[in-house]
């Protein structure tokens, strides 16, 4: 039946192969040879992509190497394309794009947006899409490029709605995070907040990614408010039995990134990534007109910084 059937042997010179892998990425002419020696080119493509080096990638994709060649390890490294965005070598990126590399990913890789995102470079996110990366393209099934930007930029310390706070380093980070979102948005990315912009939004990307962090900071307020009432409503309101419950369920799980229960199978999974962004929110106050003023000051400097980004 075929279960004890040797495997094929190889078509590459093994001896070739293992001296290929020890040979610098940017010695194209030792590269040149151990492929003529029978070398196979998959076996040094990822340690290239890594360092940047272009005119290597040319050698050994024209000798049959796999633009999508997959390793289990390291992190980041995975792939050709996930090596060179991970190491800034766009050039390099845009080799192996043009050579056939997946600029979506797959369900082993996640999205290369993703790479982007995480070592938040602004640059590399525009040069992936304007490469043609899928702005909505969902890591794991449900993370679009949108929520990946404010799962890892968002400061979970200060209120969105009130201005950066001088000193706080997610703070710094909130101008980046809204120019990534809008160029995103400017690529045809979806809002978070399905509907919050309407049809065509403001026209300005950063003010459209402005009002929709808003906008999904108060639908998990919303939603905090209706949990609220609810534990309210199942412990009779006693402080001692509320207090004890509060603090189990937002507390212990909130340090594995859940802050509070889904109220519905559906917003289980439009959980975010991160903790401490969706609070229990128990006195029920309107804490955006709170900040209106703070809010609309805000939206105006991202106004006049539109046209600069």
């Amino acid at each position: 039946m075929g279960f004890f059937t040797r495997k094929s042997k190889s078509p590459y010179n093994e001896a070739a192969t293992s001296q290929l892998r020890s040979t610098s990425p940017s010695d194209t002419s030792a590269i040149t040879t151990l492929i003529s020696s029978g070398a196979d080119p998959n076996a040094l493509l990822i340690p290239v992509a890594t360092a940047g080096c272009v005119p290597a990638l040319a050698i050994l994709l024209s000798a049959g190497a796999d633009p999508d060649r997959f390793q289990s390890k390291p992190k980041w490294h995975e792939t050709p394309l996930l090596a060179a965005i991970h190491e800034v070598h766009i050039p390099a990126v845009e080799y192996l794009v043009s050579h056939g590399a997946n600029i979506d990913g797959s369900w082993r890789t996640g999205a290369p947006l993703a790479v982007a995102i995480f070592n938040k470079d602004f640059k590399m996110l525009q040069a992936l899409l304007e490469m043609g990366a899928d702005p909505n393209k969902k890591t794991m099934g449900w993370i679009t490029p949108m929520r990946g930007v404010e799962a890892k930029m968002m400061c979970t310390k200060h209120d969105i709605r009130k201005r950066p706070v001088k000193g706080c380093e997610k703070c710094e980070d909130r101008l980046l995070m809204i120019r990534m979102m809008g160029l995103l948005r400017r690529h045809g990315g979806r809002p978070i907040v399905e509907g919050v912009l309407g049809e065509g939004g403001t026209g300005m990307v950063m003010l459209d990614a402005y009002v929709d962090l808003i906008a999904h900071v108060e639908k998990w307020e919303e939603r905090g408010t209706r949990w609220a009432k609810h534990l309210g409503d199942v412990t009779y309101n006693d402080p001692t039995v509320r207090g004890m419950l509060e603090f189990m369920i937002g507390g212990a799980l909130g340090q594995v990134g859940i802050e509070l229960p889904p109220t519905s199978v559906g917003s289980l999974f439009d959980l975010p990534d991160f903790g401490g962004f969706e609070r229990i929110e128990t006195k029920g106050r309107n804490k955006s007109a709170k900040y209106r003023d703070e809010m609309a000051g805000y939206a105006r400097e991202l106004m006049e910084l539109e046209d600069d980004h």
